[in-house]
């Protein structure tokens, strides 16, 4: 199978073709995922693939739909399935999916789509990157409008940032998207280490990071890049500020 990938504007078409097998299959859920990190928050995935049985083209959607399940909650991300048995086959579909039966149906898809606002810095591997990342995050949101997120965002920055200069050792790039509630964090290298998720012990002076970040993100997850590395991103939800009856009470009564 044959992979292509073109640009269009706010996003990216996918188009398998070819004899597919099920390792094609992976392939496809790499490439997907893989445009997805590079910021490009919309893609599309052509699968009509003419020809094809209709049992490939069911796994090629299986595909998609494993690759949203991996940005579940990131602001402004959509997955379109392209194709008329996607659309009759795909049932209940994660907010992050929509399917259409044209590409022409699924650009206009993306053009209506609500589009997250988005920020970028590149940063250098130094010690002084995690203050770097710091100060962009606050005066992004301050010019955002968003301070509500600033304490978990400055830890989730933090974390990333510092745990990308001790073991990635290239150039970092932090992107911040911004929709609706949501905040997404992402910071991006090109080591092939992998963040895990440990547990660690009381005395532990090192591998509370991922914990931290686990503990006030929505969801986090970990994205291939083009050309190797990595992207870690996480989503923040900001919660309404709730009002105390009983102090509302007492100030409306005096």
């Amino acid at each position: 199978m044959e992979i292509s990938c073109q640009q269009g504007k706010g996003y990216t078409l996918v188009t398998p073709s070819g004899v597919g097998t099920p390792d094609d299959v992976e392939v496809l859920n790499a490439v997907l995922l893989e445009s997805l990190a590079e910021g490009q928050d919309a893609v599309l995935c052509d699968v009509t693939c003419a020809g094809e049985p209709a049992e490939v083209r069911h796994a090629l959607v299986d595909a998609v739909l494993a690759a949203a399940g991996r940005i579940r909650g990131w602001p402004g991300a959509l997955l379109v399935a392209v194709g008329p048995e996607p659309v009759q086959a795909a049932g209940e579909l994660p907010a992050e999916v929509a399917v259409a039966p044209r590409v022409a149906d699924a650009v206009r898809m993306v053009a209506a789509y609500p589009r997250a606002r988005t920020a970028e810095q590149l940063l250098e591997p130094l010690l002084r990157a995690p203050t770097l990342a710091r100060a962009f995050l606050r005066s992004t949101l301050a010019g955002w409008g968003v301070e509500r997120f600033s304490d978990d965002a400055l830890l989730v920055v933090d974390e990333l940032v510092a745990n990308a200069v001790l073991h990635a050792g290239t150039e970092i790039q932090l992107r911040l998207a911004f929709a609706g509630n949501r905040l997404g964090v992402a910071v991006a290298d090109r080591s092939s280490h992998r963040p895990t998720l440990e547990n660690a012990d009381g005395a532990a002076e090192r591998g509370r990071g991922l914990l931290l970040v686990d503990a006030v993100a929505t969801a986090w997850h970990v994205l291939p890049r083009h050309g190797g590395g990595k992207v870690v991103r996480a989503v923040l939800v900001a919660v309404p500020a709730t009002i105390d009856v009983g102090e509302t009470t007492a100030s409306t009564a005096s």
